[in-house]
């Protein structure tokens, strides 16, 4: 008998402020399990079973013509990512490629191996992308967070570069199994993740930080680490829309740090910031 997969709904409405909060909201209630931001739009892709209360409430919210809905066919996502993922360089020092198809390296360079899996990040994205430049370029060691880390593709680009201790986390339980096959494909055993809110966070005073997460968390980061009284020497912020980048880089100084680099691609940015000594 075939297998059969479940169907999505791809949710899209205007990205406006006060919808950010409707949805934050929601995903507060556990209704919306994440968030994909574009220039014009807030994406969610949930699945269609189960999914009568937040269209109900959605559309009690919204003005029909503020809410898109279409339906994703079930298929096997798994086979999809093996049929599209090849080996892809990144800057001079890193390849990102499935177990299947390893590519040559040539001496200094890097090969991250990653399963593909529900947890977000392949190296495909631009965001990936920016923030494994920066790190190449920049790392020379310590310690180091991974916030919102997916599939480990950042903790592990750093643990390959000497980063340690390394602590990787997410929010989202379903990120465990696959950041463990990823260190075994890696033979990396020196990666400590587990699965945590970091608006929680009680320590954050590493040598670098990495948040490849939307703006709508990083900001509210940023003050909660003043608030602890604890921020990292260096802070590698992706994940960011090239619009983001004047009120991301205006809250990094009011925090006490000054720019180091700032990368674009596409629509999408990163961040090197370092702290101030006198801070």
């Amino acid at each position: 008998m075939e297998k059969k997969y479940p169907e999505y709904l791809r949710v899209a409405i205007p990205a406006k402020e006060e919808y950010e909060v409707l949805l934050d909201m929601l995903m507060e209630e556990g209704l919306v399990p994440g968030i994909e931001t574009t220039d014009t739009a807030l994406i969610a892709w949930i699945l269609r079973d189960g999914s009568e209360e937040l269209i109900a409430r959605l559309r009690k919210e919204l003005p029909p013509q503020h809410l898109d809905i279409s339906v994703i066919p079930g298929q096997d996502w798994n086979q999809r990512w093996k049929e599209n993922f090849s080996p892809l360089r990144i800057g001079k020092k890193f390849w990102v490629a499935p177990p299947w198809d390893l590519p040559e390296l040539q001496a200094g360079q890097h090969c991250i191996v990653i399963q593909p899996g529900q947890a977000f990040g392949t190296g495909t994205h631009e965001s990936t992308q920016l923030a494994l430049e920066i790190l190449e370029k920049h790392f020379r060691g310590g310690s180091l967070y991974d916030i919102g880390c997916g599939s480990g593709i950042l903790a592990i680009a750093a643990a390959k570069l000497g980063a340690y201790p390394v602590n990787a986390f997410d929010y989202d339980e379903l990120f465990l199994e696959n950041m463990a096959e990823n260190l075994a494909l890696n033979q990396i055993s020196n990666i400590e993740y587990y699965v945590a809110d970091a608006l929680k966070m009680q320590r954050s005073n590493a040598d670098w930080l990495l948040i490849n997460i939307e703006k709508r968390v990083i900001l509210p980061l940023l003050d909660h680490f003043e608030k602890i009284g604890e921020n990292p020497t260096r802070m590698l912020l992706s994940g960011l829309l090239t619009t983001d980048l004047p009120q991301v880089k205006n809250a990094l100084k009011e925090k006490g740090f000054q720019l180091i680099e700032s990368k674009e691609k596409g629509e999408w940015s990163a961040i090197l910031a370092m702290k101030n000594e006198d801070k």
